[in-house]
């Protein structure tokens, strides 16, 4: 994907453009590098075993770490989503996981279409 694409696409996404270009110096190719990354990241798959094993503290910390990364990558409306369910699983009994964890799964289908090439 061409430069100009992603950031066309990040654009739509409704991504932080004036965060990322200032973060990663306009190197969008090492931005799609980082991005490509992120989507291997563990804490995908630890987050979705905590929320099924009702795991408070492991879903929190998974969370937690997606938060960040995505602040950093400029992935606004996903790390939103996230952020809002890292502060649920922050509580000792977590209440509304799951529309929360369901909020965070659309916004991670909506990310994943940055992947695919045009």
């Amino acid at each position: 994907m061409s430069s100009e694409q992603m950031q066309r696409k990040l654009r739509q996404y409704g991504a932080d453009m004036a965060g990322i270009s200032s973060r990663f110096d306009d190197d969008y190719d090492f931005y799609a590098f980082c991005l490509a990354t992120f989507f291997e990241d563990n804490n995908f798959a630890r987050l979705a075993q905590a929320i099924e094993a009702q795991d408070i503290r492991a879903g929190f910390e998974a969370a937690h770490a997606l938060k960040g990364i995505s602040a950093n990558l400029g992935l606004t409306p996903f790390s939103s989503a996230v952020s809002e369910l890292a502060e649920a699983l922050r509580l000792p009994v977590a209440e509304d996981i799951q529309p929360k964890y369901q909020r965070f799964m659309q916004q991670l289908e909506a990310l994943s279409q940055l992947r695919e090439q045009e």
